[in-house]
């Protein structure tokens, strides 16, 4: 069984009435996964989705959520030139064509994606709360969330510093809860994780990106390369590069070859880094010589 087949049964499980902690790690370990230590069973949100929705509206939810992230990003660079904007809004939606499907709205990674490249192009309380949604799909966000605070402490906004920290406490709190409940169905003899060690580097990304994405229309050799050129790009925002770097950097770390859709907590706007200097360095023109304007006698 791929990993997709066992989180698409623990849905159907759930759906069809069957708790979800029970039915995670009864199919877990009858198909030879581990349940230890805890966070080898995922949080609950995708099979109560599902059992709330169905497959259908899932994915017509997801749909919904990547039109919403087009539609921030396209108000927050109304500034920027409309050769630069429709750029960057083409290089999002073919590259993120390939990582939403009936298969994808099964792994917590998609929406995590999705809410942080919405987060991405909100501010303040809006952000940390598209952040505190993806926590709740996939951990992985609390990297956004320690992003977004170490941005604001820079720019000493203690109140968005706050805020970061009563959404990570409330997170821990949520953690703790999964992790009783799911230790109440441990029982002696039940496998362990053999860890998270992949160490493989820069090819590693680009070859989870390139099942994920539009990455897979290029040849490989070629894809390393392009898989690494939109770090440099969101330079200009500093949440996400610490964002998008961090990540990218825990992947080639620790990803094995079968967690290849880890990568699509980095969709769908990765890539638009690649044009993100020219739309920032526009946007900082344009404020300087308003400022100017203002500023002359």
């Amino acid at each position: 069984m791929h990993d997709i087949d066992l989180y698409r049964s623990i849905a159907q499980s759930t759906a069809s009435g069957e708790n979800y902690y029970a039915a995670a790690t009864r199919l877990q370990l009858e198909n030879g996964y581990p349940t230890h230590p805890f966070f080898t069973v995922r949080l609950p949100t995708i099979a109560w989705l599902y059992a709330t929705l169905g497959q259908t509206f899932m994915l017509l939810l997801a749909y919904s959520l990547f039109a919403a992230v087009l539609a921030v990003w396209l108000h927050r660079l109304r500034t920027a030139p409309l050769g630069i904007r429709i750029a960057f809004l083409l290089i999002v939606g073919i590259s993120a064509v390939p990582s939403i499907s009936v298969t994808s709205i099964f792994f917590g990674e998609l929406w995590c994606g999705l809410l942080i490249g919405l987060a991405l192009g909100l501010e303040g309380r809006k952000r940390l709360a598209c952040a505190a949604a993806a926590l709740v799909f996939r951990e992985f966000a609390i990297l956004f969330v320690a992003a977004t605070a170490a941005t604001a402490a820079w720019k000493r906004d203690w109140r968005t510093v706050t805020a970061a920290a009563i959404v990570a406490a409330g997170f821990a709190t949520i953690m703790a809860l999964h992790a009783a409940a799911v230790m109440q169905t441990w029982q002696p003899g039940d496998l362990h994780s053999q860890g998270w060690h992949g160490m493989r580097g820069p090819a590693g990304l680009a070859s989870d990106l390139n099942q994920v994405s539009a990455l897979q229309l290029l040849p490989f050799w070629l894809a390393v390369p392009v898989a690494l050129l939109p770090l440099a790009g969101w330079y200009r925002d500093s949440t996400a590069l610490l964002w998008f770097s961090g990540f990218a950097a825990l992947e080639m770390l620790f990803a094995r070859e079968q967690n290849f859709y880890w990568a699509l907590t980095l969709m769908p706007l990765y890539f638009a880094g690649i044009v993100y200097p020219a739309t920032a360095w526009r946007q900082t023109a344009t404020k300087r010589a308003t400022f100017e304007e203002t500023a002359s006698p």
